[in-house]
C-alpha cells in the first residue's frame, strides 16, 4: 500500500477536515480484524479479504478510485457473510443471525454529494426466534433523496414495498406495500391468533422528524388502506372500500394534543391525546376487537389512559 501527501489531501478534502464519530453499536464490538490483500494506491486500491468480529466473518471484494482532477471518490464491491449475529451488536435482542450477499457501488464527490446503489440478497433474517428465507432489497441513495424496494418471499410473509425518502423536502416518506400473505402467529409475532392470515394493499405518505425512528411523536400525514382481507378460522373480513388514517401531530396546536382520525366503511373514530405513537397499536388492537370480535381477540394489557377515543 503506498501513499502520498497529495492523495491523502485529496481524500480529506473530498469527505471533510472534521472529526469522525464512531457508532456506539460498532464500539461495542471492542475488536474487528482484518485479513486479506489490500493492492495499489489510493486512487486505485483493491481490497480482497475478511473482516473478522464477535459478529462473525465479512467476505469483502472491492475497489476504491480517487478522481484528484475531478475531486471524486468512486467506489464498488461485494459483500458476503454466513450467519452475522445482529444480536451482538443491535439492542433489539430479538434479533439473531443473518445471511446474505451484497453488491454495492457509488461516488462521492468534494461538494459532498452522493450516489449510490446496492443490491442485497438475504439467505436468512432471524427475528423473534423465526427465520425469514429469500428475500431481496434494491435500493438508490443520493444526497437529496432515497429510493428502493423489499421483496419478501418468505412461505409466511408474501410482500412487495417500494419506497421513496426525500430528504429536501422535510423527510417526506412516500411507501406503497402489498401484502400477498401474512401469518403473524407463524411469525411469532402473536400468539392469541394461530389460524389468523391477512392480506392489504396500503399506501403511506408522511412526514417525520427522525427518519430512522419510525415512531417519532412528531410524524404527520396520510396511511391508506386500500384493501385488505382478514381470515381466522371459518370467520372471514373483507372490504374493498379504503380505510383512511388521518395523522396529526398537535406541533400547530398551542396544547399540543394529537390526533388520528380513521374513516371507514365499518366505523369512523378519532383518538386524540397527549400519547405517544408507539401506543397506537395496543389501541388498535382494542377497537378491532370492538368492530370484529369474532376474528380479533381483546388484548390483555389495557391502552394508555392518555388516549381519548371518539366514534
Amino acid at each position: 500500500l503506498l501513499c502520498d501527501s497529495t492523495i491523502l489531501d485529496g481524500v480529506l478534502g473530498i469527505v471533510g477536515k472534521r472529526d469522525v464519530t464512531i457508532p456506539q453499536q460498532l464500539l461495542t464490538l471492542k475488536q474487528i480484524e482484518y485479513s486479506g490483500k489490500i493492492k495499489g494506491r489510493l486512487d486505485n486500491l483493491n481490497l480482497q479479504g475478511a473482516f473478522s468480529s464477535p459478529l462473525g466473518v465479512l467476505n469483502v471484494v472491492g475497489i476504491f478510485q480517487l478522481d484528484m482532477h475531478q475531486k471524486r471518490i468512486a467506489f464498488a464491491g461485494d459483500v458476503i457473510t454466513d450467519d452475522l449475529d445482529l444480536n451482538q451488536m443491535l439492542p433489539e435482542k430479538e434479533l439473531g443471525k443473518v445471511s446474505f450477499s451484497t453488491h454495492i457501488n457509488g461516488t462521492i464527490d468534494s461538494t459532498k454529494q452522493v450516489l449510490c446503489e446496492a443490491n442485497a440478497k438475504i439467505k436468512k433474517f432471524e427475528y423473534k426466534g423465526y427465520c425469514y428465507r429469500d428475500i431481496q432489497v434494491n435500493g438508490q441513495l443520493d444526497s437529496n433523496k432515497a429510493q428502493g424496494n423489499l421483496n419478501i418471499n418468505d412461505e409466511n410473509l408474501k410482500l412487495e414495498l417500494n419506497g421513496h425518502i426525500d430528504w429536501v423536502k422535510k423527510n417526506l416518506v412516500d411507501i406503497k406495500i402489498r401484502i400477498a400473505d401474512f401469518v403473524p402467529a407463524a411469525l411469532n409475532l402473536t400468539e392469541s391468533h394461530p389460524n389468523l392470515r391477512i392480506k392489504a394493499n396500503t399506501s403511506i405518505n408522511l412526514r417525520i422528524s427522525k427518519i430512522y425512528d419510525f415512531w417519532a411523536d412528531n410524524l404527520a400525514g396520510l396511511i391508506k388502506v386500500d384493501s385488505i382481507l382478514l381470515q381466522n378460522n371459518d370467520e372471514e373480513f373483507t372490504t374493498q372500500q379504503p380505510v383512511k388514517i388521518i395523522i396529526d401531530n398537535g406541533l400547530s396546536q398551542k396544547k399540543q394534543e394529537r390526533s388520528l382520525i380513521v374513516v371507514s366503511k365499518i366505523r369512523t373514530f378519532r383518538l386524540s391525546g397527549k400519547y405517544s405513537y408507539k401506543s397506537i397499536p395496543l389501541v388498535f388492537k382494542h377497537i378491532l376487537h370492538k368492530s370484529l370480535p369474532t376474528l380479533i381477540e381483546k388484548p390483555q394489557e389495557d391502552y394508555p389512559q392518555d388516549v381519548k377515543i371518539k366514534y
